[in-house]
């Protein structure tokens, strides 16, 4: 097996897909937030879920019980195994609203993402998601 550090070409490819998903969840489009991921897509979390959830109970999870409101990648890293998959690691800025408690909040998130290519694009098939709470030194970009 050959793993490459991707190209920039694709690294910005995979950088601008993961802009498009995650603008989808803050416009909560379920039909453009479907299409980033694969049918068996599967998610871990630190924390947020208790066992990996399968794409239907996050999508519910996610717009039933968080409103993102604005987010920013940063540290997007690619690696491409062959021709049909990457795995990309990122860091992603995000304020929201808990719409059970009403409560604001802010989190910075380190994704590892597994894509798999989709005719001439990829989707996501499964993510590892870790957070923690945002400090005064995510306001600076690159920290």
């Amino acid at each position: 097996m050959t793993v490459d550090t991707a190209s920039d070409a694709l690294a910005g490819q995979i950088s601008g897909l993961l802009d498009d998903w995650t603008q989808a969840l803050v416009d909560g489009d379920v039909e453009r937030i479907r299409a980033f991921v694969t049918p068996g897509f599967s998610i871990t979390t630190a924390g947020w879920l208790d066992t990996p959830a399968d794409r239907e109970t996050w999508l519910s999870h996610a717009l039933e019980r968080f409103r993102l409101d604005a987010f920013a990648y940063d540290d997007v890293r690619v690696r491409q195994y062959g021709d049909d998959v990457i795995v990309s690691q990122s860091r992603c800025r995000q304020r929201g609203t808990d719409l059970v408690g009403r409560d604001p909040w802010a989190m910075v998130f380190r994704y590892t993402d597994v894509w798999v290519r989709d005719g001439a694009s990829w989707q996501i098939d499964i993510r590892q998601a870790t957070g923690r709470p945002w400090t005064e030194a995510d306001d600076r970009p690159g920290t």
